[in-house]
């Protein structure tokens, strides 16, 4: 049985769920609680408690969002993709026979083997160059996804910090962390309970 079925794993994450929701709840009912005691008529209490769902639900979320990716950039697709291109040109073209960095390769391998003619090695040449490239191609694929990967993690680490200030931000986070369904998916919920707790005492 793995760690997401285990049933141990889903008590803990229901006993934590519980609470968290007890909790939201509450502070909705005391806030609405004093809202309508210190409002001089019905109506300036709706009008109220309705500004306060806006700035909770829709303003805060929004403008943590928006600032989130003012703040931490990430690149479109396009532009992802053609920046992953023009580095892997740089490195080397596996399908130019001149290009600067097979060549080198191609020239220490005869001098290695003593044969005039990559013909004359004895393994495939064509496969060998097919698995150079790949394996830059890889290394480069990799560090460009790492680097977007920071982004979108500096980018969710500003919508958690955001729950101090924001219950529902807050409960919606935990809630997604309980369930696994998060930005930082993982069968462990409590070593990523552990992570945002952290973070959230270094602020």
């Amino acid at each position: 049985m793995s760690e997401t079925t285990d049933s141990g794993d889903i008590l803990i994450r229901l006993l934590c769920i519980l609470p968290a929701y007890m909790i939201y709840y509450f502070f909705i009912s005391t806030l609405t609680v004093v809202v309508s005691a210190n409002s001089k008529s019905t109506s300036s209490a709706l009008i109220c408690l309705i500004g306060f769902w806006l700035l909770f639900i829709i303003v805060l979320p929004k403008g943590v969002q928006f600032t989130a990716q003012n703040l931490f950039p990430a690149p479109s697709r396009i532009a992802f993709e053609t920046h992953l291109e023009k580095d892997i040109l740089k490195s080397g073209d596996s399908h130019n026979p001149d290009d600067p960095h097979f060549r080198k390769i191609k020239d220490s391998l005869l001098a290695h083997y003593q044969v005039k003619t990559t013909d004359e090695l004895p393994f495939n040449y064509g496969g060998f160059v097919m698995k150079e490239g790949e394996k830059i191609s890889s290394q480069i694929y990799i560090r460009h996804q790492k680097e977007l990967q920071d982004i979108y993690n500096r980018q969710q680490n500003l919508t958690d910090i955001s729950g101090l200030i924001n219950p529902a931000i807050a409960v919606k986070n935990f809630s997604m962390i309980a369930t696994g369904t998060d930005f930082f998916p993982t069968p462990n919920f409590k070593s990523r309970l552990k992570n945002i707790v952290i973070r959230w005492l270094s602020i």
